[in-house]
């Protein structure tokens, strides 16, 4: 893993930012495959946010609930980023780097 003891980047201080697989759009997709509301949060209008790094390899790890907004929705939403494909990495110039990201969970 390139994160332990080496800096960790944020998204704005890249040359390119880390990727799913085919992208965004590829990746809500893939979410929204995984993912249904249960109906114990049938009525919560909040997302949960999930951070983890996005390591040199493109691994993600870790993966934890940094905003939650119900117990189920959080759950669930962290093992389906728990269950994504290896991303491209992030990079500076033409090195890949550790970053780390933020993602809002969306039940819609």
């Amino acid at each position: 893993m390139c994160c332990k003891g080496n800096l960790i980047y944020e998204v704005p201080d890249l040359t390119k930012a880390p990727q799913f697989p085919g992208g965004e759009m590829a990746m809500y997709a893939w979410l929204g495959n995984r993912l249904s509301r249960p109906a114990s949060a049938k009525d919560v209008k909040e997302q949960p946010m999930i951070q983890f790094h996005v390591e040199c390899s493109g691994k993600l790890t870790d993966i934890a609930v940094k905003v939650p907004a119900h117990p189920d929705l959080d759950s669930l939403a962290l093992n389906a980023v728990r269950e994504m494909p290896v991303w491209s990495p992030g990079k500076i110039r033409d090195r890949a780097v550790c970053t780390l990201y933020m993602l809002p969970v969306n039940f819609e």
